[in-house]
């Protein structure tokens, strides 16, 4: 995670002006990347520990889950460079993480075809 940062500060040294966009994608998925990985740790440590603790743990690996999902959605919609299309990674983004959602379209789909 260090080596991100350092990565971005350069990047922000090197650039006279603002961060092309394509970098700030990559950093900020490695961002993602680091954010994921705790959480998995925090989930594996929810398994093995006490009840107590565990709360704790899944609690804390829950805030981590949101926190990338908000941060993946501010990727697509406002860090990706311009020009680029968001609709199909956004739904993309809907189809992972909600996948409830898109069964329930798809059978409402389904079913005003057969009508």
């Amino acid at each position: 995670s260090v080596s991100t940062f350092l990565s971005l500060q350069n990047l922000s040294n090197q650039q006279p002006g603002p961060i092309p966009g394509d970098q700030l994608v990559k950093v900020s998925r490695q961002y993602r990347s680091i954010i994921r990985d705790c959480q998995e740790q925090l989930d594996s440590l929810a398994e093995t520990s006490a009840s107590s603790e565990a709360a704790v743990y899944g609690a804390q690996s829950e805030v981590l889950y949101k926190l990338e999902l908000i941060w993946n959605l501010v990727e697509i919609l406002i860090i990706k460079p311009a020009g680029k299309f968001v609709m199909s990674e956004l739904l993309h983004w809907i189809g992972l993480h909600f996948k409830d959602c898109e069964d329930g379209a798809r059978s409402v789909i389904s079913q005003s075809s057969d009508t």
